[in-house]
């Protein structure tokens, strides 16, 4: 069964707000990255989800990299060779 989820994000406007700027500062030709981490069930994966949503719609190229829990922990580095694989899929400089 698929969990419900409100079509409307609540409780993240500012956290949306600050990666929508980080967003806005890209379109500039600037670089941004937000590294976005918490405890579990705190609404990380929705507002990323929602981001993503809104950064695709207004014609940015996105990447998003995932930490693999490990049983010693996690890969320090993980994200970011995640990150860098998908942006060399893109052929760009």
């Amino acid at each position: 069964m698929k969990p419900l989820q409100s079509r409307r994000m609540i409780g993240r406007s500012t956290e949306l707000e600050a990666l929508n700027t980080l967003l806005a500062g890209c379109f500039d030709s600037n670089f941004a990255a937000a590294i976005i981490s918490g405890d579990a069930g705190i609404g990380k994966s929705r507002l990323i989800r929602e981001f993503l949503l809104q950064a695709r719609a207004a014609g940015a190229r996105t990447i998003v990299g995932n930490c693999v829990p490990l049983s010693s922990g996690t890969l320090p580095f993980g994200p970011f060779v995640e990150i860098l694989r998908q942006a060399r899929r893109w052929g760009d400089e």
